[in-house]
């Protein structure tokens, strides 16, 4: 039995999509972030941030496959040794 649920890429937004048993959406972004190059006027690139958004205003009782699928996108995502992450 799979632990995450099924995502997919979307290649316009540039965002993991999924929903839930509960038909709760998901959208993960992954943000390339600036601030190191700024703050030591070097180029240091392929560094994100991480956003995570809930799509509506339902809440959702407690499903660890949430979990388990953020997880599995950000897993994937830095599979590229070359990205980190703050």
């Amino acid at each position: 039995m799979q632990n995450h649920y099924n995502y997919v890429f979307d290649g316009i937004t540039n965002t993991y999509n999924f929903s839930t048993k509960n038909g709760l959406l998901y959208s993960i972004a992954f943000v390339e972030d600036h601030t190191l190059s700024e703050i030591s006027g070097k180029d240091i690139s392929n560094v994100f941030q991480i956003v995570i958004e809930k799509i509506g205003i339902e809440k959702e009782i407690f499903d660890l496959k949430i979990s388990e699928t953020i997880k599995h996108i950000i897993s994937k995502f830095f599979e590229q040794s070359q990205y980190s992450v703050i």
